[in-house]
């Protein structure tokens, strides 16, 4: 009996715990998008305001890299269902900072391009400007759907070294995140 107190009011704090990290200001805005096609080819621009938190900052300068995901998601609206994802792009930024040089470190982990900042300030700029995206083929929209499409960036928790991943989870000071930001496709 005791036991099953004891799970009860930890579960109960677990829930807490994530309730309250949900209330906390986001370090992630996105300030501007601009969606566009060329030749029937649907691409993004966007401009983000990203700030690290004084625990990730921290971290960085120690040694450990930050993976930060930019997630684009194309939805068909229905009416009486879920809407239904039709196609999902991902950017995956990995920052790292070299302490013998100090300089700053982004690997695009989906082609494997490397660019070195010799401050953060400018490495996170890389990482707030997204230039032409290419998300989909315009003739995928079928004309009787509706679409929308969205787009959201956050710290990859689950990419840290597992030690810190516990902290990570539960603690505001890994919170990292945009907003889904949404617009109707217009065909």
């Amino acid at each position: 009996m005791l036991i099953h107190k004891l799970l009860k009011a930890a579960g109960l704090i677990i829930l807490l715990s994530c309730i309250c990290n949900l209330s906390f200001a986001k370090t992630i805005n996105i300030k501007s998008t601009h969606a566009y096609t060329e030749e029937s080819i649907y691409y993004l621009d966007t401009l983000f305001d990203f700030k690290l938190t004084e625990e990730a900052n921290k971290a960085l300068l120690h040694g450990i890299p930050l993976e930060i995901h930019t997630v684009f998601q194309l939805r068909l609206k229905r009416k009486w269902l879920w809407d239904r994802t039709i196609s999902e792009n991902k950017i995956i930024y990995k920052l790292e900072h070299k302490p013998l040089t100090n300089n700053f470190l982004i690997i695009d982990i989906n082609t494997g391009l490397r660019s070195s900042y010799n401050n953060l300030d400018a490495a996170l700029n890389h990482i707030n400007t997204i230039s032409k995206m290419k998300l989909f083929d315009q003739n995928i929209l079928q004309k009787d759907n509706d679409y929308v499409a969205r787009i959201k960036t956050y710290l990859d928790t689950g990419s840290l070294p597992p030690p810190l991943r516990p902290q990570a989870y539960f603690s505001s000071k890994w919170d990292m995140s945009s907003e889904w930001f949404e617009w109707k496709v217009i065909k």
